[in-house]
C-alpha cells in the first residue's frame, strides 16, 4: 500500500499511525523555497516565505522515529528503514508542479490530509479508488474562504467527488483509528 501527502512538512504522526500498514509514502512539499506554494515575499531582499531549515529539521524529525537519509538530490529526499519508505518531493506545489508527481499518482491507495488543504486538480489523474486519511488537530471543515478546489471544500459540495473515496478513516488524539464509510459520517465526527 502507499499513501500521498501533500503539505507533509515536519509531521510525523501520519507516519507513526500508517507504518503497519503502508510500506511506500509520497510527501509533497513546498518548502523550503515558499511555505505558500509559488509565492515570494521579499524584505531587504529575503525571501520571508522561505525556510532555509526545512530539510534539516525534516532529517532530524525522521532520525527520531529510526527513518534515515538514504539518497538527497536536487528536490528529492529518500528516508527508508527496514518497514518503510518516504520519497519526500521538496520545492514541489500543487498544482504548480502537478507533472513533476504524476508518475505517483496511480501507485497511491491513501490520501494524508492534514494541516493542509491541497488544491484537488491532482485527483484529475488518478483512476485508483482512494483511502481518505485525517488526524485530530486538524479542521475537517467547510471553508468558503479558501480555494473552492480544495479537497475538503469539494468533499462538502461536490457528490460526484466524493466517489473518489472508498473510505474515510480518522486518526485520534490518542491515534485510534476509526473508519467511515462516507464523508457526511466522517465530517459528522464531533472531534472535526
Amino acid at each position: 500500500m502507499k499513501a500521498l501527502f501533500i503539505g507533509a512538512n515536519y509531521n510525523i504522526i501520519p507516519i507513526i499511525c500508517l507504518q503497519n500498514f503502508i510500506k511506500e509514502f509520497y510527501f509533497i512539499n513546498s518548502k523550503p523555497f515558499s511555505k505558500k506554494g509559488k509565492k515570494k515575499l521579499y524584505l531587504n531582499g529575503t525571501n520571508l516565505f522561505q525556510d532555509d531549515d526545512f530539510v534539516i529539521n525534516i532529517i532530524k524529525s525522521y532520525k527520531n522515529i529510526n527513518l534515515n537519509l538514504k539518497i538527497r538530490r536536487n528536490n528529492f529526499l529518500k528516508f527508508a528503514n527496514k518497514m518503510i519508505k518516504i520519497k519526500f518531493h521538496i520545492n514541489t506545489s500543487i498544482p504548480e508542479d502537478i507533472s513533476k508527481i504524476r508518475y505517483i499518482l496511480n501507485k497511491i491507495n491513501y490520501l494524508i490530509v492534514y494541516n493542509h488543504d491541497p488544491d484537488s486538480s491532482f485527483l484529475d489523474y488518478i483512476n485508483n479508488d482512494l483511502i481518505f486519511v485525517g488526524f485530530y488537530g486538524f479542521c475537517y471543515c467547510q471553508n468558503y474562504l479558501c480555494n473552492k478546489n480544495s479537497i475538503i471544500n469539494r468533499l462538502y459540495f461536490d457528490k460526484q467527488f466524493r466517489k473518489k473515496f472508498k473510505l474515510f478513516i480518522y486518526f485520534d488524539n490518542n491515534h485510534v483509528q476509526r473508519n467511515y464509510s462516507n464523508w457526511e459520517s466522517f465530517s459528522k465526527n464531533p472531534q472535526i
